[in-house]
């Protein structure tokens, strides 16, 4: 695989991570219906090409005019930038796949937070267990270490935990909530 084809990937994934982000918030389906514009209207898969198509519609909608967020062409080409860095690494095809997927799980963490100002259980509890698993099913891909499950758990442990500490000071002297639980959570997620 050369780096053009991972840079393609990776704007398709960050045209798939704007949907979820878009939609999973309202608890709509990531599947049904297909791609649409605020309008309504359904968009042309020739019209949909990540990236290009924001560019070559000069970030306006075909159908009505109206325009199209930024957010869109950032995420598509933040995404495909992080995937073709990842594999130009040239580490194992594993790390390359385990790479990709917290990479996908961050930056939808992260446009679920912008908009709405919460991470959601399913996201970052998810991207733990996720995140213990492939040090179960892939053991020797971290740091060398023969039990990588202990290592990703309290990693997980570690993660969550000093923020939670952190959480405490701040809250101690700000005497107002400082910082929310599913922050915690997520830094559990990374440091699984």
């Amino acid at each position: 695989m050369n780096l053009a084809i991972v840079f393609c990937i990776g704007a398709c994934i960050g045209s798939f991570l704007n949907v979820c982000a878009y939609r999973l918030p309202k608890k709509e389906s990531i599947i049904s219906p297909r791609s649409h514009c605020e309008c309504g209207r359904p968009i042309p898969w020739s019209l949909n090409i990540p990236i290009l198509s924001w560019v070559l519609l000069r970030g306006k909608a075909s159908c009505c005019g109206q325009k199209i967020s930024v957010q869109h062409v950032i995420v598509e080409t933040l995404t495909a930038i992080l995937f073709t860095l990842a594999y130009a690494q040239k580490t194992e095809i594993t790390v390359f796949i385990i790479s990709v997927v917290f990479i996908s799980l961050m930056l939808l963490a992260a446009l679920i937070d912008i908009e709405t100002m919460q991470i959601y259980d399913w996201l970052s509890v998810g991207g733990t267990v996720l995140g213990v698993l492939f040090a179960v099913c892939f053991p020797g891909w971290r740091y060398g270490h023969d039990n990588n499950f202990f290592t990703s758990l309290a990693g997980a442990c570690f993660g969550s935990g000093l923020l939670i500490w952190i959480s405490i000071i701040a809250e101690f002297f700000a005497k107002k909530e400082a910082i929310g639980f599913g922050d915690i959570q997520l830094m559990g997620m990374i440091g699984a």
